[in-house]
């Protein structure tokens, strides 16, 4: 089980399966959220990922048709 948090701390999350596939992307995107060459990104299955508080403070932004990317606090 993992557990996490943004960074002051109002939204928490916690995946209880394994995440696989961790890759750096490169993308445009990526560089632009992390502020750097790239970004390192892992992935869970939805089922196994929840988020313990903070859901009301969370937004989200559209990457592609249908493909939405969350923005916390």
């Amino acid at each position: 089980m993992y557990q996490g948090s943004c960074l002051c701390g109002a939204v928490r999350v916690i995946v209880e399966g394994e995440v696989s596939s961790i890759i750096h992307c490169h993308c445009s995107l990526c560089r632009k959220s992390s502020g750097t060459a790239y970004a390192t990104n892992g992935f869970v299955r939805a089922e196994e990922f929840s988020i313990v508080s903070g859901k009301d403070v969370l937004g989200f932004y559209e990457t592609k048709p249908g493909r939405n990317r969350e923005l916390l606090c």
